[in-house]
């Protein structure tokens, strides 16, 4: 456990170690070659995004499924030492850090910036780790959902985060300009009880592909879902259609 004064410090060096990659627009594999990792004009806005979520719940545990260059990590564990947590746990799921593309960057990122400590990295599909992380009873405070965004990737994402959130806990679901994404969250509303607090109007399929490369808000980019503190009793044949016109 961290010396409450020594927080603030540990916050602002892992602050300092995202500016300066950001600036710099690369890290550093573990073969030891530089990768670009590009700059998009909505990446700012998806961070405000999670950090007013983690300020707004104040978690002690976390979770997301993808990691890559290990900046959400690295934005959970800074905000949570800025909320005052002096343990913060965070959980990673990640099958495809070791390969080719990230190079392990997001381990070494984490290493560097100080938070290795508070991750409990897992090097494998989130469909194999989120069931045994149900087995084991884990809970968690807040979960982050960006891994793979084929539909039932994601669906399986969601749908086992729904028995490792707390009552009353928020999963967070990122890229819901994909049609995949926003199949799986309007299931999870219909039919599972999640609640969708922010939600926005579908849009077309053209407009959607039209608005990648467009400067899209944090409310179409993240869909918040809030686990009630009961879940709804179903019958066993219960189904509401949940298919959009894309």
């Amino acid at each position: 456990m961290q010396d409450v004064k020594s927080l603030p410090d540990h916050a602002a060096r892992i602050g300092a170690y995202l500016q300066e990659a950001r600036a710099r627009g690369t890290v550093r594999g573990k073969s030891g070659k530089t990768i670009e990792f590009g700059k998009t004009p909505i990446r700012a806005a998806q961070d405000q995004t999670l950090i007013d979520a983690i300020v707004q719940e104040r978690p002690e545990r976390t979770l997301e499924t993808g990691f890559a260059y290990g900046f959400s990590t690295l934005l959970f564990c800074k905000s949570m030492l800025e909320n005052g947590t002096q343990a913060p746990q965070h959980v990673a799921i990640d099958p495809f850090q070791s390969g080719d593309v990230f190079d392990s960057a997001g381990l070494i990122a984490c290493e560097e910036a100080g938070v290795s400590d508070m991750l409990e990295f897992y090097h494998e599909g989130s469909q194999y780790v989120l069931p045994r992380l149900i087995k084991d009873e884990r809970s968690f405070d807040l979960i982050f959902i960006d891994g793979g965004h084929l539909f039932e990737l994601a669906f399986m994402d969601i749908l086992f985060s729904i028995s490792l959130i707390r009552p009353g806990g928020l999963i967070l679901v990122d890229d819901m300009w994909m049609p995949s994404v926003r199949a799986a969250v309007d299931y999870a509303v219909k039919n599972l009880g999640l609640i969708h607090e922010n939600a926005v109007a579908a849009k077309p399929l053209g407009l959607l592909r039209r608005a990648r490369n467009m400067q899209r808000s944090p409310q179409e980019q993240t869909a918040f879902l809030r686990r009630p503190v009961e879940l709804p009793k179903r019958n066993w044949d219960h189904f509401v259609p949940f298919d959009h016109a894309w």
